[in-house]
């Protein structure tokens, strides 16, 4: 990302940048669906508020924006107590921004999902979005993502991170795990695609009157079955599986599980209890 170091160009830089922060959270969608949270694909011009103006740092390459910080373009946007974007001059006297970091009650927003948190880092080289607070989370129209310690994007893998007491609900299910990690597929339009979810560390699994537990389980979103793995135990009602791993399938609810390590599989069924006989 280059830009002619000019007195607007100067001014577009923090905005381009904040539009490159925008543009990696897409990915954040728990099912498999394409869409693209890019500021470059919005129309119209790309707006910057900031309540105690805007200051231009050029010993140490970086613009701030402070004071209810908000860049903006069409109907994708970001809001910070303050935003800064680092910059390296390149060939010719271009400006080439490096990084951004947004501070204090962070929100980046389109139509479709939310992501709040303290603070927000986007390393352009490296393609990495991380961001981090005490209420961290991402909303879209039926998702909630939430994490204790950080919400990561890496672009250039194509692949979403979710770290320390991770959870993801929907209607009628929910994950958590210590580690939620997200793959996703790239189409030729641009589009991405969440295909397959990884959850790892004290694995727990909802699904109505359905609870899962293993040390680690393999999501499909395509077909909607999860595999798990380590110590599994699946519970409906009173009855409970146990083994080693198992398939469950989170939109019929049907689950098969299986021994493994010489290990067998167990079940442990509750009789409902029967009718009390009364004498004639």
């Amino acid at each position: 990302m280059t830009l002619p170091d000019t007195p607007r160009s100067r001014r577009a830089a923090l905005l381009l940048l904040a539009g490159g922060t925008l543009a990696t959270l897409a990915p954040i969608r728990l099912r498999a669906q394409e869409g693209s949270f890019d500021l470059g694909r919005s129309s119209g011009p790309i707006q910057i508020d900031a309540m105690d103006g805007i200051e231009w740092r050029r010993q140490e390459r970086v613009y701030i924006a402070r004071g209810n910080a908000r860049v903006a373009r069409g109907d994708l946007a970001v809001n910070a107590d303050k935003l800064s974007a680092f910059y390296k001059e390149g060939a010719g006297g271009k400006t080439e921004i490096t990084r951004v970091i947004a501070e204090g009650n962070v929100k980046l927003s389109s139509p479709d999902q939310t992501v709040t948190g303290d603070t927000a880092t986007y390393d352009l080289g490296q393609g990495v979005l991380v961001v981090k607070g005490s209420d961290l989370r991402a909303v879209t129209r039926e998702q909630t993502l939430t994490a204790r310690d950080s919400l990561e994007y890496w672009e250039k893998q194509l692949v979403l991170v979710a770290r320390g007491d991770a959870e993801v609900t929907e209607p009628g299910r929910r994950v958590k795990a210590d580690l939620l990690t997200g793959y996703m597929r790239r189409h030729p339009d641009g589009g991405t695609e969440l295909y397959q979810v990884e959850a790892e560390g004290h694995v727990q699994i909802w699904r109505e009157d359905s609870y899962a537990t293993a040390s680690k389980a393999v999501y499909n979103l395509e077909n909607e079955v999860a595999k798990l793995i380590g110590s599994v135990k699946i519970t409906r009602g009173e009855n409970q599986l146990n083994g080693d791993t198992a398939e469950f399938d989170l939109r019929s609810g049907v689950s098969r599980i299986l021994g493994g390590g010489g290990k067998p599989v167990q079940s442990l069924i509750i009789p409902s209890e029967s009718p009390t006989q009364t004498t004639p």
